[in-house]
């Protein structure tokens, strides 16, 4: 079967295959030193079959992303199934990004910069959740686990505009991408908390550790 034959019968998984290792390269080595050729090279594949499924590298970059966000929707539906409370589902969020970022390059995050396409996708993706993120904070407040003084409305845009911040050069210079992530979202997470939440938190950490340690 002709190459072209066989990517029209195996469209989708074709598209999979290759926004699964397109994706591993960008994290790794950063966005601008991964090239199509690398990619084609990598699947051996012809540069022209590639083009055929993706237009440019900024058209793979945005399935790439998509399929991130599909994929976290799917993981964050089974987390909120079988967590015994709604603060386990964000730390358990946490912990597994924070795992992620061990393995990308900060390069990956100031790359993202060069491509208006991509900048512009990731923040409608931000505005589409952000009152989803919202109600879920009142529900924690709820269910007794963040304070019920705190205006969720104003730590949301604080918080989103402190993302911003740290992808700077310089910080990412200074620290690692975990460490930024680790130190910035818990300031957060534990200043809402309340005497319950911040026990659950502890708790979540500690088993967390000793499974690292295992």
């Amino acid at each position: 079967m002709k190459e072209s034959s066989l990517l029209a019968a195996r469209h989708d998984e074709v598209c999979r295959q290759i926004i699964e290792v397109a994706l591993k390269a960008f994290m790794t080595r950063g966005i601008k030193a991964v090239t199509m050729d690398d990619i084609a090279h990598e699947l051996t594949m012809s540069k022209r079959t590639l083009y055929q499924l993706f237009s440019d590298k900024e058209a793979l970059l945005k399935a790439c992303f998509t399929e991130m966000e599909q994929q976290h929707m799917v993981r964050m539906q089974k987390v909120m199934s079988e967590a015994d409370n709604l603060l386990e589902v964000i730390m358990n969020d946490f912990a597994f990004k924070l795992q992620r970022l061990q393995n990308i390059s900060p390069q990956f995050i100031l790359d993202i910069a060069r491509y208006p396409e991509i900048l512009r996708f990731v923040e409608e993706r931000r505005a589409a959740t952000s009152q989803r993120a919202r109600d879920f904070l009142q529900r924690c407040v709820q269910e007794g686990l963040l304070r019920e003084d705190v205006n969720y409305e104003i730590v949301y845009d604080i918080f989103s505009s402190h993302v911003d911040m740290g992808r700077t050069e310089d910080l990412l210079k200074k620290h690692s991408l975990p460490d930024i992530f680790y130190n910035f979202v818990l300031v957060y997470l534990r200043g809402c908390a309340t005497p319950r939440g911040a026990v659950l938190m502890d708790e979540f950490f500690k088993k967390q550790k000793a499974k690292d340690l295992a």
